[in-house]
């Protein structure tokens, strides 16, 4: 588990308490805490433009998806990484879409949510823009934190988020949110742009407290996500 990284499943709670040097977090099941996320998955798909997305799918068959091209997002099975989960996601539960280029931009929407009746470990919700210029992310980037900041607020409840920047140096722009609950933590905000590339993230079962940590385990995804080229298709 990442030094700083705190898992609120059940099963590595005790594991994270004794690698982490620093007092452990209040233990909050990994159910109870993320159910309080499932009514934010929305937010990350109209925060990063979905509204386009949306319309797309109303009147055009939604394109082709290959489950490898997770990679240009953070994904289910990222976060299984970074907690050292014993059982890989299923990817049976995962909701993938990607959206034609309209008007100088392209949006990517992934959810995974188990559904009720199984175990919940995992909630992922997360997006990504391509924009035609780097000055339309900039602006891509401006909106979407506005839009789920204010998603947050309104759908998550009690939910508050502190605003932990300075641990995330990497990319043109980031944002780093830590959702709260008088619990504890419940879950982690990631927003970036590179160049052209806007990634939002949404996620609970583990979460960043240190720079280090960050630096050894977010950012080589960040990296690999903003890197990844959908293939040329026909």
């Amino acid at each position: 588990m990442p030094a700083g990284g705190r898992s609120l499943a059940e099963q590595w709670t005790s594991r994270g308490a004794e690698r982490q040097p620093a007092k452990a977090p209040p233990q909050v099941s990994s159910r109870a805490a993320l159910y309080v996320l499932l009514g934010l998955g929305g937010v990350i798909v109209l925060a990063c433009g979905g509204f386009g997305l949306a319309i797309y799918m109303l009147v055009s068959n939604t394109p082709e998806v290959h489950p490898e091209y997770r990679e240009g997002l953070v994904n289910v099975f990222d976060v299984a990484d970074w907690a050292e989960a014993e059982e890989p996601p299923n990817p049976a539960f995962e909701n993938f879409t990607i959206g034609p280029d309209i008007l100088g931009l392209r949006e990517w929407s992934y959810e995974y949510d188990e559904p009720e009746g199984t175990p919940i470990t995992y909630f992922v919700s997360s997006a990504r823009t391509d924009a035609a210029s780097a000055s339309r992310a900039r602006s891509e980037f401006r909106k979407t934190k506005t839009a789920t900041l204010m998603g947050v607020r309104i759908g998550g409840g009690d939910i508050e988020v502190t605003d932990r920047s300075e641990l995330l140096q990497w990319g043109d722009e980031a944002y780093l949110g830590q959702m709260e609950k008088e619990a504890g933590v419940v879950g982690q905000i990631v927003l970036v742009r590179r160049d052209q590339v806007v990634l939002l993230a949404l996620f609970g079962g583990v979460w960043f407290e240190d720079e280090a940590a960050v630096q050894e385990w977010l950012v080589p995804v960040l990296e690999r996500a903003v890197a990844y080229e959908l293939p040329l298709q026909d």
